[in-house]
């Protein structure tokens, strides 16, 4: 603006000063003024040619204080006809090559097309604005704000007059700035350490670099190449093949070794040109290497907590383009940065190693097996935006012959969450096991949390009856089961409680499930559902994926249910799924192998009266025959095996209104001896009609057989 006023006086004052001349010229001539007035007059006319005089030194001294300076055009706007001293050292030329557009040769292509589209376009625009770059004869790159203004002179004459500033550091930083705020987005987006480099080093190509190289520092002093990136995705691809070659690893490797080892940055401005043409490459070879080769570089080292991780490396192969100090000094900040998030991502990535580990080591390493009931779990750790260690499962054998089925999800993640998670499912188990009802296993746990582990836990206890196939639960804030029957009806329970370790006053009230045969029953976490938008879709597809793992009879139905909901993408949280799959026929057949111990003796009993109910024994006549096979089991567990232990078999059916019962075990029987034992077979021959012993080099098989008779239904 003030250019364009500085030039609007200059034209004013030049124009009194021809009107005074003209005027002066004809008095002379008429001969009316005296010689007096003449002088007078040709005083002041001196006086304003040295105004004038005056005015266009401020004029070019301020043009000159521009950076950098000012210019004129025609009024067509398409001719320059002055330009200032420093506007033309800028480009390297004189005004007449400046006119000739000898300028495009210092302005990037598509800054120079961007910026005539905006000149060509301004219409009837009295005040025109545009940015370019330049590419200066001193080898820096330039970014300079064009402003101008159209003037109308008084004969009605236009043209057009204005400034050029340097605006160089007002775009870097704003370029950095955001640069730096879209680097923290990228930063935040992921955990996992190889995401956040390769991510970085797309942010930086081609916003500051025309290719990013980061190495990490292995074992052994050694360094690892962890991402290549070229703006040409040829290249890039090219070189990826390149990778572990010695030959590029000398040539773009060296200053990165320095830097990792020194933990100084590096300002290359140039590489040589003759340390490609040096190296033992294939003809493909050296023309990727060629590709890479640069005219600046920068190399700064990743350092976090006192660590030296690595190094970034930065470089243009643009010959106007060079790195500078300060640019050196605004990679160190990206290099802080990005190492920072990278070492927090490796202590996160231990961190949640040692969760999972710990997490699936606390997790059952065996299910209870109950003939005629099948009884299944699955889990999948979460995505790797999310930490693992709070959701369990849990089922095992009650005193009684019930089952005991736990699960919960720990609030909180990572290893402290799997602490605690394994803490609350051993303290239910161990208070199952003192033969509590499912409502007091939950109070327990619940004191157990407020007075020693502060943290809000949700949890199901429930204890399955085989006999009666029911299953009787308390539940703390945690999802109900789903139970799908035989003819694909849903059932589910009612949520009454809040939360373990929310408040002390807090009851648990029990609720019963029917598993009728060919039911199946689904307990889960809420990572398994918590994907969907709506929780009402996330039930309802549940729903629909316990009929399809029911009726697709799948190996294991919880790990059926989770990939029908999960897909194969990982979950944004932990996932426990267990299931309890009921058979769909009563148990007319039975074949169960446990370990030769006095534990399983109960396990056998429990398998032997679903057998004697589903062939029509009455409950009357049951315990009788529970005496007479139990005998005969424990004389198997005890006399068959040592100290090495083994295993014990029983397979039961029925055969023409008989009830055929065989114990098998594949050791050798011990002698008799006078210990004021063995009337255990007296006592099964007194219960049962027909028993027979075979003893060979493969074990002895207990083989007895009972009529049914009126009893079979």
């Amino acid at each position: 603006m003030r250019a364009a006023v500085a030039a609007a006086c200059t034209l004013v004052i030049g124009f009194a000063v021809e009107d005074m001349r003209r005027r002066a010229v004809s008095t002379k001539a008429s001969g009316r003024l005296e010689a007096g007035e003449e002088a007078q007059r040709v005083r002041r006319l001196e006086r304003m040619k040295a105004a004038l005089r005056r005015a266009q030194e401020r004029l070019s001294a301020l043009s000159e204080a521009l950076p950098f300076g000012m210019w004129e055009l025609d009024g067509a706007g398409s001719q320059i006809v002055h330009a200032s001293d420093s506007y033309c050292q800028l480009f390297g030329m004189n005004l007449e090559e400046i006119a000739a557009h000898g300028w495009r040769e210092r302005v990037p292509p598509d800054d120079a097309e961007r910026f005539l589209s905006a000149w060509n376009a301004r219409g009837d625009d009295d005040i025109f604005e545009g940015e370019y770059r330049v590419h200066a004869v001193d080898g820096k790159t330039y970014w300079i704000l064009s402003r101008g203004m159209r003037l109308t002179a008084a004969d009605g004459t236009t043209s057009w007059a204005g400034f050029s500033l340097d605006i160089t550091q007002r775009k870097r930083s704003e370029q950095r700035i955001s640069l730096l705020s879209d680097l923290g987005r990228v930063l935040s987006l992921s955990l996992e350490p190889q995401p956040i480099l390769e991510r970085v080093a797309e942010l930086l190509v081609p916003r500051v670099a025309d290719w990013c190289a980061i190495d990490l520092a292995g074992r052994d002093q050694g360094i690892e190449r962890a991402v290549l990136v070229h703006r040409d995705r040829e290249r890039m691809r090219a070189a990826r093949c390149l990778t572990n070659s010695a030959q590029l690893a000398a040539l773009l490797g060296t200053a990165s070794a320095r830097v990792i080892a020194s933990g100084e940055p590096i300002l290359v401005r140039s590489f040589p040109r003759e340390v490609h043409q040096s190296a033992m490459l294939s003809p493909e070879q050296l023309a990727t290497a060629q590709a890479f080769r640069a005219d600046s570089v920068i190399v700064v080292p990743l350092i976090a907590r006192d660590q030296t991780l690595g190094s970034l490396t930065v470089a243009v192969d643009d010959p106007w383009q060079r790195y500078e100090s300060d640019d050196v000094d605004f990679m160190g900040i990206v290099g802080r940065r990005v190492a920072l998030a990278f070492d927090n991502a490796l202590l996160y990535e231990r961190e949640r190693r040692v969760a999972d580990m710990f997490q699936r080591a606390s997790l059952p390493a065996s299910l209870p097996a109950i003939p005629g009931i099948a009884i299944h779990a699955h889990y999948v750790p979460g995505a790797n935006e999310a930490q693992v260690g709070g959701d369990w499962y849990d089922a095992f054998q009650l005193a009684d012959g019930r089952i005991g089925i736990s699960i919960g999800d720990v609030a909180g993640k990572g290893l402290h969450a799997a602490s605690i998670m394994s803490t609350v499912r051993l303290f239910i188990r161990a208070t199952a096991l003192e033969g509590l009802a499912p409502s007091l296993v939950l109070a327990r746990a619940n004191a157990l949390l407020l007075n020693d582990k502060p943290t809000m836990v949700t949890a199901l206890f429930g204890t399955l009856d085989p006999e009666e196939l029911t299953f009787t639960c308390a539940v703390a804030g945690h999802p109900l089961p789903v139970v799908v029957d035989a003819a694909g009806e849903a059932t589910t329970g009612v949520p009454v409680a809040p939360p373990l370790g929310i408040t002390i006053d807090t009851s648990f009230p029990e609720q019963t499930f029917m598993l009728p045969l060919g039911s199946l029953m689904a307990l889960y976490t809420d990572g398994l559902v918590e994907s969907a938008e709506d929780a009402r879709y996330g039930e309802a597809d549940l729903v629909k994926a316990v009929r399809g793992a029911r009726s697709a009879h799948d190996a294991n139905p919880a790990e059926g249910i989770a990939k029908l909901l999960l897909g194969d993408a990982p979950p944004s949280d932990d996932v426990a799924v267990l299931t309890v799959q009921a058979a769909a026929k009563p148990l007319l057949e039975l074949d169960l192998t446990l370990p030769a111990q006095p534990v399983s003796s109960r396990l056998f009993r429990q398998a032997l009266r679903r057998f004697y109910l589903a062939a029509g024994v009455t409950t009357d006549a049951i315990p009788m025959l529970q005496v007479a096979m139990g005998e005969a089991i424990t004389n198997s567990i005890q006399h068959a095996y040592g100290v090495q232990g083994g295993v014990v078999r029983v397979q039961g059916r029925v055969e023409s209104g008989r009830l055929i019962v065989e114990i098998a075990d594949t050791g050798r029987w011990r002698g008799p001896h006078d210990d004021g034992g063995g009337y255990g077979l007296q006592i099964v021959r007194s219960i049962v009609n027909d028993v027979t012993i075979n003893t060979d080099e493969r074990g002895t098989i207990i083989r007895m057989v009972h009529p049914i008779g009126r009893f079979i239904t």
